[in-house]
């Protein structure tokens, strides 16, 4: 999504149109943008924006973007018609031209797939298989029809790795250790709590395999659920805090005896000491069987300094 308009205008106002824009201005600019149309639609008709929890969690990503803008309404056969290219991206790189028409990528053709939306459906779906199967550094060649020639256009693409991506909305969040209301209730108490400081327990990074730690479910946070079931990340006041967790080993690494008494030995609960502008991420950590009693073990496998607020 690339709307530029909203940082141009945030910069006017700051008065900082010289200053080239850090990327925290940039995404800021954008999510705010975007947050103000997500509230703007049906979907939060009615709803208190101070009364939001909402969290967006998106794993790291492998990202191609071939910057090729191409016309949905052509009913043609014979390949895909290019409306234009997007500024600086790889499709402009490679010298493709609004009016050209793309006829294979690669030793796939994209003409003769049907006059219909599923022909035109086919050539897409072929166009991005191709992307997504290009090793870091290849090259893509196409075969493009241009003023009535053929035209062969072979370049280097760029991949782009997107970080893990995690956005919480709203003081709908917070977890108090309390047994108080829920913060959504009461959003002056929630911003006293933030600001006197806090910090977050996290089962959302990847936990590594060769350290024997897999996923883990956060059950419940000081005797309390603490929010919706897709959640991965709790904010906490500094300090002692019971969790209750479940493991999510793979199957096929446990010994048969344990994979039947999962019901019993799969969740656990222990205490974690929330530190201020720290993040903690938790994992469920395969052990050693001692005497065939237990299999695994709730940690907090790694923390991470970041601002909470």
């Amino acid at each position: 999504m690339k709307r530029s308009f909203p940082l141009v205008l945030a910069l006017l106002a700051a008065g900082s149109v010289d200053a080239a824009p850090t990327p925290e201005e940039i995404l800021r600019a954008e999510l705010r943008d975007t947050v103000a149309r997500v509230l703007a639609s049906e979907a939060f008709a009615g709803r208190d924006a101070g009364a939001l929890g909402l969290t967006l969690s998106v794993p790291a990503e492998r990202y191609l973007d071939l910057g090729l803008l191409l016309d949905p309404r052509d009913p043609a056969p014979q390949g895909l018609q290019v409306l234009g290219t997007t500024p600086g991206g790889t499709a402009q790189a490679l010298g493709l031209r609004a009016g050209d028409r793309i006829l294979a990528v690669g030793e796939q053709p994209l003409v003769g797939l049907g006059l219909d939306d599923d022909g035109r459906s086919q050539a897409v779906a072929r166009l991005r298989a191709v992307l997504a199967g290009l090793p870091d550094g290849g090259r893509l060649a196409l075969a493009v029809e241009r003023e009535g020639r053929r035209v062969a256009i072979d370049g280097a693409v760029t991949v782009r790795y997107l970080p893990p991506l995690r956005l919480e909305l709203g003081e709908g969040n917070l977890v108090t250790s309390t047994g108080a209301a829920a913060a959504t209730s009461v959003p002056a108490a929630a911003m006293a709590q933030a600001d006197a400081g806090c910090g977050r327990i996290s089962t959302f990074h990847v936990a590594p395999r060769s350290q024997r730690l897999y996923a883990a479910r956060v059950l419940s946070i000081d005797g309390q659920i603490p929010g919706p079931t897709d959640q991965d990340t709790w904010r906490l006041p500094p300090g002692t805090h019971t969790v209750e967790v479940a493991e999510s080993i793979d199957a096929q690494d446990l010994p048969a005896s344990f994979s039947r008494r999962r019901a019993t030995l799969g969740r656990k609960t222990f205490e974690v000491v929330v530190e201020p502008g720290t993040t903690h991420l938790v994992a469920a950590r395969l052990v050693d069987t001692l005497g065939g009693r237990d299999y695994w073990e709730p940690v907090v496998w790694k923390t991470l300094s970041e601002p909470c607020r």
